[in-house]
């Protein structure tokens, strides 16, 4: 799995996280978000083009956080399910959209859970969109 997306798989699951924690986990801020909007980043990880990180309630929490990998990253959809178990049918929204797989971690010992969504071409991943969902 890459290094990245499993720090921030960690990460997000945490108390406390901020959309700076998330920034310092991807690259460089290229610009700054705010409530309501998102915060672009420059992936410090040569597999990704690009980054982007979406507020919560809070703008300096972190909801959402999209990474788009530079030639499908040398990921597989076998990698998330070896790392995230079972993977679940998303439907597209729009025709032309990319193919899409959820995966869902939820460690028993954190607040947050997480839903990852992965877009692909065959079993190549193209980008990878992780959702932080408060546990209830």
């Amino acid at each position: 799995m890459n290094q990245t997306i499993s720090q921030l798989v960690k990460l997000l699951t945490q108390e406390g996280i901020s959309t700076a924690d998330a920034a310092k986990a991807i690259g460089v801020v290229k610009e700054a978000g705010g409530a309501h909007r998102a915060m672009l980043l420059t992936p410090e990880d040569s597999s990704f083009s690009s980054a982007e990180i979406s507020p919560g309630g809070a703008a300096d929490t972190p909801s959402t956080v999209e990474l788009t990998f530079k030639d499908s990253g040398g990921l597989t959809l076998k990698d998330f399910e070896d790392a995230y178990g079972e993977r679940h049918f998303v439907p597209m929204m729009r025709p032309g959209q990319k193919s899409r797989a959820a995966f869902y971690y939820e460690p028993e010992d954190a607040p947050y859970m997480l839903a990852i969504f992965v877009s692909h071409d065959d079993e190549h991943v193209a980008s990878v969109m992780l959702r932080r969902d408060k546990r209830i």
